[in-house]
């Protein structure tokens, strides 16, 4: 068993804790399935989507609706979860980055982005 501690840097407290295969920690919450981190910091849990593996622009509308700058996509580890094209074409059209990296890199992104001052989301994926 694996257990990735996310960094500290800048002595801030992070909103994602720890990650390991299956779970996640954030602001002390321990959560077993896939979740999404709004911009105002709520989390959804559980999130489905509907194609599994396929992130599709319904599947983030509650996301996009907060007007981020910035949407983290955790894959999983080693990342099988990815953005249709759809999604990265409405990304596009709304002027919003996306970030796709395996789920242990995508909580430092999130993490680092949040200390930066930046209006992130996020989906997380915590299995493959």
């Amino acid at each position: 068993m694996v257990i990735i501690q996310v960094s500290r840097r800048k002595e801030a407290r992070s909103m994602i804790e720890t990650f390991r295969f299956g779970e996640i920690v954030i602001r002390g919450a321990t959560y077993r399935d896939d979740v999404k981190i709004l911009a105002d910091g709520s989390i959804v849990h559980p999130w489905w989507r509907g194609a599994g593996h396929r992130v599709e622009p319904g599947d983030v509308q509650d996301l996009l609706r907060d007007e981020p700058h910035l949407l983290v996509l955790g894959m999983g580890q080693p990342g099988q979860m990815r953005a249709s094209p759809a999604l990265r074409d409405e990304l596009e059209r709304l002027g919003i980055r996306l970030v796709e990296k395996p789920t242990s890199q995508a909580a430092e992104e999130i993490n680092t982005a949040l200390r930066d001052g930046e209006r992130v989301c996020a989906g997380l994926h915590l299995t493959c």
